[in-house]
C-alpha cells in the first residue's frame, strides 16, 4: 500500500517557504530547489522516496512530483532498471499564484514511469555540446587568404622595400587562428574583415606605413 504523507508536503511547505514560493516556476532558476528538500528530509524517513527522472530520465526531475518504489500490485509504471513504482504529485496548482500541499497518486502508467532519483546524490550533468569547428571552406579556402593577406601583405612590404621573408608568414597565422577561435567561440562564422584589418594595421605599423 502506498502511503499518504500529506502531512510531510504541508509540513515541508512551511519549513521551506522560500523555496515553495520558487516552486515550478517556469524560468526560475530555484524551480527544483523545493522539490529537492522536500523529497531529502522524506527520503530519511522512506528509502523509498525519491526525486522522480521524467519519463525514465534522471537529468530531468520534476519540480512538483516525487517517485516512490513500491511492491507490483501497488505499482503503475518501472524505473529505467525495471523496478516497480509510482509517481505521486505534491504540489496542486504548481507554478501559478496558489499553490497547495496535495498527495496525488497518478494512476496511469504513461505518468507513472520514471527514474526515482536518490535527493541525497548530484546527477551527472550532461556531455559538453561538440563546439562549432569553421571548415577551411568556410574560412574563404584559399582565395580568401591569397587576396585578403597575400597580395595586401605583398603589396604593403613592397610599398617599404622589402621583400617577403619567412616571417611573413606570421600575419596569415595569426589572422587563420583569431578567426578559427573567434567563430568557435560565436559558434557561427564571424565577419572576417575587422580581423583582416586589425593584423594589416599591425604589419603596416611594423613597415613605417599609416593605418588603414
Amino acid at each position: 500500500m502506498i502511503p499518504n504523507y500529506i502531512e510531510d508536503v504541508k509540513a515541508a511547505k512551511t519549513k521551506y517557504a522560500d523555496a515553495w514560493s520558487h516552486a515550478h516556476v517556469d524560468g526560475d532558476p530555484r524551480r527544483l530547489e523545493w522539490i529537492k528538500l522536500f523529497a531529502k528530509d522524506l527520503h530519511a524517513k522512506d528509502h523509498n522516496v525519491g526525486c522522480n527522472g521524467k519519463r525514465g530520465n534522471p537529468l530531468d526531475l520534476s519540480a512538483d512530483a516525487i517517485n516512490i518504489l513500491c511492491d507490483e500490485t501497488d505499482s503503475n509504471g518501472r524505473t529505467p532498471d525495471g523496478e516497480p513504482c509510482v509517481v505521486v504529485d505534491v504540489i496542486g496548482g504548481a507554478g501559478g499564484p496558489t499553490p497547495s500541499p496535495i498527495w496525488g497518486v497518478y494512476n496511469t502508467l504513461v505518468e507513472g514511469s520514471g527514474a526515482n532519483v536518490d535527493p541525497n546524490a548530484t546527477p551527472a550533468p550532461p556531455p559538453p555540446a561538440t563546439p562549432y569547428i569553421p571548415s577551411y571552406g568556410e574560412l574563404g579556402d584559399d582565395a580568401f587568404f591569397r587576396s585578403q593577406i597575400g597580395i595586401p601583405l605583398q603589396a604593403d612590404m613592397s610599398i617599404a622595400g622589402q621583400a617577403l621573408n619567412d616571417g611573413s608568414s606570421v600575419w596569415f597565422a595569426r589572422a587563420c587562428y583569431e578567426l578559427i577561435t573567434e567563430s568557435m567561440k560565436a559558434g557561427r562564422m564571424i565577419d572576417a574583415a575587422p580581423i583582416v584589418k586589425k593584423y594589416r594595421n599591425q604589419w603596416r605599423a611594423i613597415l613605417g606605413l599609416p593605418p588603414l
